[in-house]
This record gives C-alpha cells, structure tokens and sequence, in this order.
C-alpha cells in the first residue's frame, strides 16, 4: 500500500496578497493607536473642567478600556509579526508552515474585524456620553 503525502504549498500570489493583507493591518492599527491617544487625551481635557463623582467613575471605565485596547492592539500586533516572519519563511521556499498560516491569516482576519468593530463602539460610547454630559444654554 503506498502512502501520498499531500502537500500544502501557498501560490506565490496568494502568498502576496497575505502579506499585503498583514501590511494594512499594520497601518489599521497603527491608526487605532493614535486615534486611542486622541480619546484618552480628550477624555483628559474633559476630566479637568468636569471632577463631578458620577463623571471621575464614568471616566475611569473609558480609561481603563482606552489602557485594554492599548494591550489589544500591542497584542495584535505582535501576532502579526509571527505572521509576517511566517510569510517571509515560506516565500524563501520553506513550505512547512503553509497550511498554518493560512489557518492563522483567517483567524488574525476574524481577530481585526472583531477589534474594529468593539473600537467603534467604544468611541460611539465615549462620543456619546461626552455629548450628553455637557448641555449647550
């Protein structure tokens, strides 16, 4: 009985698209980070004229999500930079890991998508309850 051993080899264009894909996250992300500096520096501003008990608590939960999602995005980050390092190995022709990145390329897919999504909200939230706690006379 003979044994075939399929191999599981990413096409070079493929391979490319991953890698641009990888890149744009990269900018995406590199966006949130300082679009989460503005929030926090906005929510900054706002906690100095507004020291009210019911605002420093609200404003302690946007903080503390505005610090998650710091640690999210360092984190996505990081699994992006496996992945490249994993791009790069099999576009050297090492093919070893192909079926793997392709598994991690759509988990890190699924990941960013779920990350934007929870960052609009958040600044839904946060641009929302700013709006409602000042009222214009």
């Amino acid at each position: 009985m003979s044994h075939v051993v399929k191999m599981y080899a990413i096409k070079i264009s493929q391979l490319e698209e991953y890698v641009q894909e990888t890149l744009a996250w990269e900018r995406l992300l590199g966006f949130y980070k300082q679009e989460n500096v503005l929030l926090k520096t906005r929510l900054s501003q706002v906690l100095d004229n507004n020291t009210e008990d019911g605002f420093v608590e609200t404003a302690e939960y946007f903080n503390n999500h505005f610090v998650f999602f710091d640690e999210l995005v360092a984190s996505l980050l990081q699994d992006i930079r496996q992945q490249k390092d994993m791009l790069e190995t099999s576009g050297k022709g090492d093919h070893n890991n192909d079926k793997l990145i392709s598994k991690y390329q759509q988990k890190l897919r699924k990941e960013i998508e779920k990350f934007e999504k929870e960052a609009a909200t958040l600044k839904h939230d946060f641009n929302s309850k700013l709006s409602s706690s000042f009222h214009i006379s």
